[in-house]
């Protein structure tokens, strides 16, 4: 009886050793997902931002988006992985995380400034015309009203 009380005593820790024995059966450029498919990892300069999936007999390959770069005025606070993308914050701190995305281009400043400049010089000119002409036009006489 003794040898069988050993053995049962020693069953769940041989239970965790095999599970966390586990193989790779993937290939050295794939990964592998929980459901046991091997995906390809994205090439140099992209990341993971779909994993592949299995569909009764085929495998959907994963989907991958371009490492972005952290625009003028923000820092890379970590850099792009094989499953995460660029990390930014604005220069001199740590938080809050911006998505390097979000911020704008600086070409499109370039364009963005000088319109607004020019709507409001052209607001300004019409208002500045429209009270010239109106101080030039003659007063309406008052209407007089007969009682």
């Amino acid at each position: 009886m003794g040898f069988w009380r050993r053995i049962s005593t020693a069953m769940p820790l041989l239970a965790t050793v095999m599970l966390h024995l586990h193989v790779k059966s993937c290939p050295e450029d794939q990964f592998e997902l929980p459901d046991q498919i091997c995906c390809h990892f994205c090439s140099e300069g992209r990341f993971v931002t779909k994993n592949c999936t299995r569909n009764k007999n085929s495998v959907t390959g994963v989907k991958c988006s371009p490492c972005s770069e952290c625009a003028d005025g923000m820092q890379m606070i970590a850099p792009c992985t094989s499953f995460t993308d660029t990390q930014c914050s604005v220069k001199g701190t740590e938080s809050p995380v911006i998505d390097p995305t979000q911020a704008l281009p600086v070409e499109l400043l370039y364009v963005i400034v000088p319109v607004v400049l020019i709507l409001i010089i052209a607001a300004l000119g019409y208002k500045w015309c429209s009270r010239r002409s109106a101080s030039r036009e003659p007063a309406e006489e008052p209407v007089k009203i007969m009682v």
